[in-house]
């Protein structure tokens, strides 16, 4: 059984992802199991009975939707892992992978399929933990340990265990509140040579997608924002009216046209930066500066921002001061929508990605 199971991903590994155009690495062997692992759990997934599992509705939701674009799913999983051992001089079945923000843990187990050594999930939503630990179980590929927590949480796990020699994260560094923190406690966790791939789809140099994300930005902001997943930790008000309400409680003898000020010029701020800007307005009469950035914004109880729009400038900043070399390598766009046309745009635009090099953000 076990053997037939193989040779279909094997047969459907080359099917579902040849990758013509696409930015892989040069390790042409790493790449073939990749491909291969992607089948192997394309169809598990495809065949799991969601609604019947022991996981959340939100997880339902979440992954329910995710399972139809499945496909690419696997294709940016597979560009992910593909790089993350070069320049390293390990074998992936001798590494140690974390995988930050991991959600539904779809990397994870594509990471475990390919015969990565040693999998650590990480994920700062319990409910998410508990949620992939059973998929995991359900697909006969858990991780090696689910960790609950933020950075601190891993901080102490990698205290005590080696590693990691590879950390992954998509679509999470956006929402990370302050990621030169974040990145300063990775370079931090050994002296050993390790590889970090984050992956985002904020991309601000991309004029489609600065425009899309500002207006979310301003919504969430103005008129809230609410999950089409209906995740229990994200905040259902508008980010400036519960800043005001913040500030209302903090100092409740300002007069509402202050607060309204306070409100505007605290957004990006988190509770604690708010009560300091609160108190310097009491003590100075000073409002704190505006943030630069004209539309970014995060809830300011958890630091989580609205798919925060951040150049390749400041990112490079941030990795190189904490003495990493830094690469930025463009994506590609999903070839699989149900309409024709956008696929047809697609197919045109990831060569052109690929050709331009650097330039195809």
């Amino acid at each position: 059984m076990k053997a037939s199971n193989k040779n279909l991903s094997l047969i459907c590994g080359v099917d579902l992802f040849p990758y013509p155009y696409k930015n892989l690495s040069g390790n042409t062997e790493w790449n073939r199991r990749l491909q291969e692992a992607a089948g192997m759990v394309f169809h598990k997934l495809k065949d799991l009975r969601l609604q019947e599992l022991d996981i959340s509705d939100y997880q339902k939701n979440y992954l329910g939707n995710y399972l139809s674009r499945l496909h690419y799913g696997m294709e940016t999983g597979i560009f992910i892992l593909s790089h993350v051992f070069d320049g390293l001089q390990k074998r992936p079945e001798n590494s140690i992978l974390l995988d930050h923000g991991a959600g539904s843990g779809i990397l994870s187990l594509l990471a475990k399929a390919a015969g990565v050594g040693k999998v650590v999930y990480e994920d700062i939503y319990d409910i998410s933990c508990q949620d992939a630990a059973t998929i995991g179980r359900a697909l006969n590929l858990e991780a090696d340990y689910y960790l609950h927590g933020d950075e601190e949480a891993i901080k102490v796990y990698f205290r005590q265990h080696d590693g990691p020699d590879i950390i992954i994260s998509r679509n999470v560094i956006e929402h990370v509140y302050r990621p030169e923190s974040l990145v300063h406690t990775i370079a931090g966790l050994h002296s050993h040579p390790m590889q970090i791939f984050f992956a985002t789809t904020a991309n601000k140099h991309n004029p489609a997608v600065n425009l899309y994300t500002r207006r979310l930005h301003h919504r969430v902001e103005k008129q809230g924002f609410h999950s089409r997943w209906d995740k229990g930790s994200d905040a259902r008000k508008p980010m400036l009216e519960i800043r005001s309400a913040m500030i209302g409680d903090m100092a409740p003898e300002l007069d509402e046209h202050v607060i309204k000020e306070l409100a505007i010029h605290t957004r990006g701020l988190i509770r604690p930066a708010i009560q300091m800007a609160v108190e310097e307005y009491r003590s100075h009469g000073k409002l704190p500066p505006m943030l630069s950035d004209p539309s970014n914004t995060c809830d300011p109880e958890t630091g989580n921002w609205a798919e925060r729009l951040t150049s390749i400038s400041e990112y490079r900043d941030i990795f190189e001061e904490n003495e990493f070399q830094f690469h930025c390598i463009p994506g590609f766009y999903d070839t699989h929508y149900t309409s024709a046309l956008a696929n047809l745009l697609a197919t045109c635009l990831n060569p052109c990605i690929r050709l331009l090099g650097s330039k195809g953000v």
